[in-house]
Formats: C-alpha cells, structure tokens, sequence
C-alpha cells in the first residue's frame, strides 16, 4: 500500500474528527462523585468505558469524558518483568495522551520497546483516532515485491479483536498495536529477527498483564 493512501485516509478521518461536535457535559469528578481507590498495582478502567475496542466515531466522544491517568498512574501500567525481561528505560510523556514508554530485553541484546497511551482526554482521542481508527479503515498492504523496502500493514487477529501489524523488511522488525480496556493504546516493536507469531505470543503475556 502506498505511504499516500495511508495519508489520505488518516487526513480524512482528521477532518471528521475535527468537524464533529464535542460534547461538552463533563463527568463530575469533585468530592461528591464516587472515587476510585488507587493501589501499587495499575489503575482500573472506569466500569462506565468500553472493554472492547471500537472504530466507531461515538467512541471518541466517550474517550473525551474520562478522566486521563496521572503520570504515575501511567508508569504502573508496565509490569517491572516480561516473560522473563526486566523492565527498563522507563519515560513517560504527554504528547499524545499521557504514555509510558520502556523496554524489555536481556543483557546485551536487543530489546522488546512497549509504549502505552491512555487514549483518554481531548489527547488521548486525538491519538486514538490517528492511530488507530485511521490505520484500521485502511486496507491491507500488498505482499512486498523483490527488492521493494516498504513497510508493509497488515490487520491480524488478537485476543478476539483486530490488531495492526507492521513489517520493516529493511530491518526485518515486526510491530503490533492493539488496544486493551478500550483506552490504552499499546504499541510494541520486537528484536530483529523475532517472527510475527512470536511478537503475538509475548504480546498476549503484556496484554495479560496490563
């Protein structure tokens, strides 16, 4: 698929995004409202969001209304081990959402990249409607011919759901992006070499975790 198709769908799901009328009815989160409580472990969903991910626009305006996780809210969603990795180079930014980002990877070789989004707030929808409504109305790359270097997209069945897998033949990496509890958008890169089967395995075991 030509870089120019994909730029062309997520610059028209931009401008619906943008032309979409915010609700503005803000959920109370003052003293009267129910708190949630917040342990060591990674903070839950609010049981109002969706579990499920969901390409329709409505969903957006959902996202919009939840309350975004703090900084260290964020930083506990990666668990400290990974099949065995130990967590490290731990940031957190706020860019697109407030995300976490960290690798996992043995001494000396190369690591599993994880970075988590919380898609909610005017950011986070913004991001989840970039990345992820955007890339998944677009069709499936073509197989690469011969000496062609073009990362190649591609939607792959996960946990129920649809995720989008990447291939860069250049490096020989795959990637995956899914989306867990209906807000975190979680995207996860692995080590030259590793197959699209084991990228999922170890993608299933994050999932499990998060």
């Amino acid at each position: 698929m030509k870089r120019i198709y994909v730029v062309s769908i997520i610059s028209a799901s931009l401008f619906v995004y943008a032309c979409k009328p915010s609700n503005n009815n803000n959920i109370q989160t003052g003293k009267d409202s129910t708190a949630a409580t917040v342990s060591s472990s990674a903070p839950a969903t609010t049981a109002t969001s969706s579990e499920q991910p969901s390409t329709d626009l409505s969903r957006l305006e959902e996202l919009k209304k939840l309350k975004p996780y703090t900084e260290q809210e964020a930083k506990k969603l990666l668990p400290e081990e990974l099949d065995g990795l130990k967590l490290a180079d731990l940031t957190a930014n706020d860019l697109f959402g407030q995300a976490v980002s960290g690798d996992y990877a043995k001494a000396k070789e190369a690591p599993y990249k994880v970075s988590v989004t919380d898609c909610a707030g005017e950011k986070g929808a913004g991001k989840y409607m970039m990345f992820y409504i955007g890339p998944m109305a677009a069709e499936d790359s073509k197989p690469a011919k011969g000496a062609e270097n073009v990362v190649t997209q591609k939607k792959v069945d996960f946990e129920g759901q649809k995720a989008i897998s990447r291939h860069d033949p250049v490096n020989n990496i795959n990637s995956l992006v899914f989306v867990k509890k209906g807000r975190l958008f979680v995207e996860m890169s692995a080590p030259a070499g590793t197959t699209l089967e084991q990228l999922l395995a170890i993608a299933g075991k994050l999932s499990a975790k998060l």
